[in-house]
């Protein structure tokens, strides 16, 4: 399993990056990171 801990807050570059791996990775991954404050609204948000 690929552990992903990312330390960047910009919640435009998180969700792209969460894109990304989903889209991109074939293997297991676990991604944690923290948001700036923001509002997030999305279909699984």
């Amino acid at each position: 399993m690929l552990c992903i801990i990312r330390q960047e807050t910009d919640p435009y570059f998180n969700l792209a990056a969460e894109e990304y791996v989903l889209k991109h990775f074939e293997r297991d991954c676990f991604m944690l990171w923290r948001n700036e404050p923001s509002i997030i609204v999305g279909k699984h948000q």
